[in-house]
């Protein structure tokens, strides 16, 4: 095979999920990270099902959460979601994370 890529199924797509989740929880600490990941896979899961989702609310909370000074983990934090749903062995901690009810806009809570 050609490339260098990591590949859903070969082993380093679950390595890759590890590094990316181990960054992540040393800058933002595993409470405010699983808090995170939360509110990102309730989002995706409204967009999936064709509900309205507002960008800027979305961005606001995060902003809330994260502070202006660690926006920057934004983009890991969405990657990590990503490879969580994509890698089946991979991110099984995240299986059972309650991302609160169905019926209600996602919302995250201040510590």
């Amino acid at each position: 095979p050609r490339g260098n890529g990591v590949r859903i199924g070969d082993g380093l797509g679950a390595a890759r999920v590890e590094a990316v989740r181990a960054a992540c929880e040393h800058h933002l600490g595993k409470p405010l990270l699983s808090k995170l990941l939360s509110y990102m896979r309730e989002r995706n899961r409204m967009l999936q099902e064709g509900e309205e989702v507002c960008d800027a609310a979305f961005h606001r909370e995060l902003r809330a959460q994260l502070g202006a000074d660690r926006m920057e983990y934004v983009n890991a934090l969405d990657q990590l979601s990503y490879l969580e749903m994509n890698h089946p062995a991979a991110g099984v901690a995240a299986k059972g994370q309650h991302v609160g009810p169905t019926g209600m806009p996602p919302r995250l809570v201040a510590a």
